[in-house]
This record gives structure tokens, C-alpha cells and sequence, in this order.
């Protein structure tokens, strides 16, 4: 198992067959799906009634 950030950059001796089989991309998550994660994981927690889901959703772009 292996991975990188920077897949352009990488020898091609490791990936000849027989080393990876198996390329799966992880791609950063939508909007929509930061909204599901943020959710998931802030259901039944105490947060500031004043916090911005919205927000916190766009600064998050980009991350995985």
C-alpha cells in the first residue's frame, strides 16, 4: 500500500506490474458531502448557537 499527493512525479519503475495493482483515487470531498461529514459528526454535540455550518463548509474545499 502506498500513497501520494503526487501521482505526475512518481518513478515508473513502481509502477510496472506487479507492485501496485491497484490505483484507487481518494478525491476531496463536495460540498455536499463536507455537509454530510460535518453532520455525522457534530449530531447530539453542544455548539455554539451562532456557528456558521455554512462557512465552516466552504473553508474546507479542497481538503481531504
Amino acid at each position: 500500500m502506498a500513497a501520494t499527493n503526487r501521482p505526475d512525479i512518481l518513478d515508473p519503475a513502481l509502477l510496472r506490474a506487479g507492485r501496485f495493482d491497484r490505483k484507487i483515487l481518494v478525491s476531496a470531498p463536495t460540498y455536499e458531502e463536507r455537509k454530510e461529514i460535518f453532520e455525522y459528526y457534530l449530531k447530539g454535540k453542544k455548539v455554539e448557537k451562532n456557528l456558521n455550518l455554512d462557512s465552516l463548509i466552504k473553508r474546507t474545499s479542497g481538503l481531504v
